[in-house]
């Protein structure tokens, strides 16, 4: 009762986190690991330290390829799991 008596009398805010300095978010394809447009059907939003992104374009991929184990989809899904 004391917890829902003081969460309803209390102002609540949203939690907005704050990217990092030095991090930025950008679209890659989970296949290839490599940068991909927002617009590609598979493509995933990643975080990365600034000069590590990867240099190299993917072309947008099908959705079928999408379910190829390999290991950079595993690496980037860990990530992504990370951040939710």
């Amino acid at each position: 009762r004391a917890w829902t008596r003081y969460m309803a009398e209390e102002p609540l805010q949203s939690y907005e986190p704050v990217m990092p300095e030095g991090i930025e978010m950008l679209w890659i394809d989970p296949l290839s690991g490599k940068l991909a447009d927002g617009l590609c059907e598979n493509a995933t939003q990643i975080p990365f330290i600034s000069g590590t992104q990867p240099t190299e374009t993917a072309a947008c991929t099908t959705p079928e390829e999408t379910f190829i184990d390999n290991p950079i989809k595993r690496s980037i899904d860990w990530v992504k799991d990370i951040f939710r």
